[in-house]
């Protein structure tokens, strides 16, 4: 999805969050006047693109993330892919009701 985000996509989607540049592009660790840039045509770099899909489209809180629940998840993924995906089932539903 990520050479899908791109500044249209990016400004479309803050504009439906009813978000200003600041608060969308504060939550992915760019400064507004570089969220601007990218909004008027400046390539996104993957990783940017990255946290954009991860903080505004999946809806994860990166500040409360660490580097541990990334590899348990990754651990749960590659041992039980069958309970992996029961349990990112049951997280999409309880994300979805808590909107």
């Amino acid at each position: 999805m990520e050479n899908q985000i791109n500044g249209e996509f990016c400004r479309d989607l803050r504009q439906r969050k009813g978000l200003n540049q600041g608060k969308f592009w504060s939550a992915v660790h760019v400064t507004q006047s570089c969220g601007s840039r990218y909004e008027t045509g400046r390539d996104i770099p993957e990783p940017v693109a990255t946290l954009v899909r991860l903080v505004h489209v999946e809806g994860i809180d990166l500040a409360g993330v660490t580097g541990k629940d990334v590899a348990v998840a990754k651990q749960l993924k590659e041992a039980n892919p069958k309970l992996y995906k029961e349990l990112a089932k049951d997280a999409a539903k309880a994300a979805k009701a808590a909107q």
